[in-house]
């Protein structure tokens, strides 16, 4: 398996070694490919949004592009920070960083649970895995915000969106670049290039890499936390080998190696609310008395799960208050220490054979994820929640394309066939403790396999001088099978090196004996625990694996046309049908839960109408895009968390649902709204963008089961329904000034501002503690470029510049756990940036 052998490479030395050959090359400027001029004599970005490169302004979708240039004038590091320059895109976290929630549209997904995306992410054309879809941001080409049902051309099949991240290519020339920058919190960054071409016009390699290393904002005030390590740091590594053949004209063949790894102490949940008793008739699962004969005060074994009203070590009132005291930035996480760790590595193979008016294209890829994380989700000193979840998965996909060009150009067809298998590449775990001392952890493995067919062709045909009529269908067949066990854990909690079940014990479906830890010493209810006590006892469970399968089908299709009407006009009009696979539920649900075992596909039909144009005035230049769009989704897929233990009355901890969440077909939803993107250069040194997105969104039926609805699962009306992550309106703007000072020196000034509307993190929009207030960020950027003639550039940036806090994502957010945690943005971020370049 790739991430088993570290590949290793050194770019810094190589970058230093040409530097003096590089120098000498000639002053030609270099192509680039990832912009091209339009009409109104704008730069714009190529995008691949049909699978062929074409200018953004000649598509027929709602697009958002930025070139690897652009992003690093926006001072953009991570993917999740794209949020702040998209109309219409949201970046969360479905319970911790390394599982992104990606929300266009409206529509995300649970934050547990192993329900499709609704947004897929594609490296260099391959789709990458739920668990793991991240991406570093160096040394890339472009990054394409695609929006509404990606159903027809593209390998996953997805109901709102889509995320296209390329990578630089080896280019034909020596060239590349080294940075090395430094920023508060201790930031230290290299990143570099180099681009070595071989052969002329047959052999190039690409080497690029990056090292970030930062120190957490939020601090742990644990006493266990001896090392004072902060959380929500940075300790990150990757780096991407490129490899481009090309034998003889017309075949062109490029591996991609890429690899990256997290080594960080984790995110830091914040204890953000605690509910009222009046929401829980039958008593609040935090504060309810441990029933039977005898239960007093003095009675330890049997007091108030956390209200003794003396410490914040076992009363979660004082607990929170002390909370709101320290504010969002400092926490005490008690006895458990959080780590996470993600390596992810991949392979991609890309030939292209041109064969006069027919192109041949393959894209292989291999992709392998493997994350281990100890997180403390209740963000308190109190042994609320803890979870270690393990996950090792690897996945191969191929895509063949028959590209053809006919009648002049006027007939562009594209027919192929797609194939993927992702499944289990050792043992797969998910721990989750109870909500109080006398209940023992629950441990949920599930070995799943995913494989997804495709066969699709899609047509392009020019009927009369600028007007086109776009056709495309697509039939897919989806098959995931689960094998899956859960078992209580000896208390209090799993140790976080144990080894779990391998999907070959599973399958037996027969017991099979697992080796879990205890603490040693005996702790009562009233007090907490100790995740990490010394000695501890070995205990044997008996595990037995259950399997699971469901498979779905689905024809995706789409009508369109559109009509440029001038060099600077473009319109558009498209129908389209999305799809999302139906799964299963984990492990094997009893009792109540029993006819939730399994889930439907979830289908979007999806109108959209949209202009593209450009224009000049006196000298000025500017462009205006707008797409209008309107979707109904059958079938909804919400995640439903909070059933508790024992909530499907069976007695049999092995039949709850993984972390007390499954995902359901939540009704019909609808989707409607706009995107609107514009700028204007009213001078040459000054360039202003704004943009902005509305997205109405609600459920004009709700089909939860009643015994969902009364668990305060999910709202019972839609007028209470809310749709997480997304905020009803974004609108941003940047202005952009460049003036050259002196002959060898040029100043840019990038200045970015961002608003967005209420955001909920729960279905429930009565429940404002799971919210956020509108809030606006500012960031700046003033680089200095061509120091001298040498081409070395100076950046100075400042994120966050007013320091302004706000909720990014739900840790917690089920009102049945008696409290609910949320993560917070960054604080202000600034530091400079020394850039080397050469070759260009």
């Amino acid at each position: 398996m790739l991430n088993k052998y570290r590949l290793s490479c050194s770019i810094a030395p190589l970058l230093l070694a040409v530097q003096a050959q590089a120098q000498a090359a000639p002053e030609t400027p270099a192509p680039v490919p990832a912009q091209v001029e339009t009409g109104a004599a704008q730069d714009d970005i190529v995008v691949t949004a049909r699978r062929r490169e074409e200018s953004a302004q000649n598509v027929p979708v709602s697009v958002t592009a930025f070139s690897g240039d652009l992003l690093a004038e926006r001072s953009v590091t991570t993917m999740d920070q794209l949020t702040y320059s998209t109309p219409g895109l949201t970046y969360g976290r479905a319970g911790n960083s390394s599982n992104p929630q990606i929300i266009i549209r409206g529509q995300s997904r649970a934050n547990l649970g192993d329900a499709p995306q609704p947004v897929l992410t594609y490296f260099a054309d391959v789709p990458m895995q739920t668990d793991g879809s991240i991406a570093p941001t160096f040394d890339l080409a472009s990054v394409q915000v695609l929006k509404g049902p990606q159903g027809t051309l593209f390998g996953r099949n997805s109901t709102s969106g889509a995320v296209l991240i390329n990578p630089a290519a080896p280019t034909d020339r020596l060239e590349g670049y080294l940075d090395l920058g430094v920023g508060n919190y201790a930031m230290r960054q290299v990143e570099g290039a180099i681009n070595i071409p071989i052969i002329d016009d047959r052999i190039a390699l690409r080497l690029a890499g990056q090292y970030v290393k930062r120190d957490g904002y939020t601090r742990n005030i644990s006493p266990r936390n001896r090392s004072g390590a902060a959380l929500d740091n940075r300790n990150d590594t990757a780096y991407r080998i490129s490899l481009r053949l090309s034998p003889f004209d017309g075949l062109t063949n490029t591996t991609i190696y890429d690899w990256f790894e997290w080594d960080r102490h984790g995110d830091g949940a914040v204890i953000n609310h605690v509910y009222p008793n009046a929401d829980y008739p039958n008593g609040h699962p935090l504060r309810t008395v441990v029933g039977g004969p005898g239960v007093s005060a003095s009675n330890p074994a049997r007091a108030p799960f956390y209200d003794c009203n003396t410490s914040v070590t076992c009363d979660i009132d004082l607990s929170f208050a002390a909370q709101q005291t320290r504010g969002p930035r400092v926490i005490d996480t008690g006895d458990t220490l959080t780590s996470q760790y993600i390596n992810v590595a991949g392979l991609t193979n890309t030939t292209t054979w041109e064969l006069g008016a027919i192109t041949l294209k393959n894209i292989f890829g291999f992709r392998n994820v493997n994350i281990t994380n100890l997180n403390n989700p209740d963000g308190s000193n109190l042994p609320l929640t803890t979870t270690y979840n393990r996950t090792d998965q690897r996945q191969v996909s191929d895509e063949f394309q028959v590209q053809g060009s006919f009648a002049g150009g006027a007939l562009e067809t594209i027919a192929g066939a797609f194939y993927l298998k992702n499944e289990p590449d050792g043992p797969q775990g998910f721990a989750l403790a109870g909500f109080s001392p006398p209940l023992r952890p629950n441990v949920v493995q599930s070995a799943r396999s995913l494989t997804s067919k495709a066969l699709f062709a899609s047509a392009t045909y020019e009927v009369t001088s600028g007007l086109k009529l776009n056709l495309g269908a697509r039939h897919t067949w989806d098959k995931v099978e689960a094998c899956a066990t859960s078992f209580a854990a000896p208390y209090p909690l799993l140790d976080a090196n144990v080894q779990l079940i391998t999907l070959d014990q599973c399958n037996t479906q027969t017991p099979v004996p697992v080796v879990v830890y205890r603490a040693a010493a005996t702790v009562n209810g009233s007090g907490p625990f100790d995740v990490y006590s010394v000695p501890r006892v070995a205990e044997t469970v008996m595990a037995t694996g259950i399997r699971s399968s469901a498979q779905s089908a689905a024809w995706t299709w789409n009508l369109g046309i559109d009509y440029r009407a001038s060099d600077e006009l473009f319109f558009y009009a498209t129908v389209r049908r999305g799809y999302r696979a139906g799964g299963v539920n984990t492990p094997l649900l009893g009792g109540r839960l029993a006819p939730f075992q399994s889930y439907a596909p979830e289908t979007v039909t999806d109108v959209e109408l949209g202009v593209k144009s450009d224009w000049r005035i006196n000298g000025m230049r500017g462009r205006f895009n707008l797409s209008a769009f309107r979707g109904i989704y059958n079938n909804s897929q919400r995640g439903i968390g909070g059933l508790g233990s024992n909530f499907d009355a069976d007695g049999n901890a092995a039949t709850d649902p993984s972390a007390g969440t499954i995902i359901v077909n939540a009704g019909t939803a609808r989707a409607q709204g706009f995107d609107v993107e514009a700028s204007i250069t009213p001078v040459p040194p000054l360039r202003l963008s704004v943009f902005g997105s509305y997205t109405d969104l609600r459920y004009t039926k709700i089909a939860i089961p009643t015994v969902l609805v009364a668990a305060n699962a999910f709202p019972q009306t839609t007028a209470d329904s809310a749709f997480p992550y997304a905020p009803e309106y974004t609108v941003g703007g940047n202005m952009r000034f460049e003036q050259p000072l002196g002959e060898f020196i040029s100043m840019v000034l990038n200045a970015d501002v961002y608003h967005a509307s209420r955001i909920y993190y729960s279905p429930f929009k009565s429940d404002r503690t799971l919210s956020e207030d509108p809030y606006t960020l500012v960031n700046l950027r003033l680089d200095f470029e061509n120091l001298g003639g040498t081409g070395v550039a100076l950046g100075l940036f400042m994120r966050n510049v007013f320091d302004t806090t706000f909720i990014v994502s739900g840790a917690t957010t089920t009102r049945t756990s008696g409290y609910n945690t949320v993560f917070y943005n960054e604080p202000r971020m600034y530091g400079a940036q020394l850039k080397f370049r050469f070759g260009r």
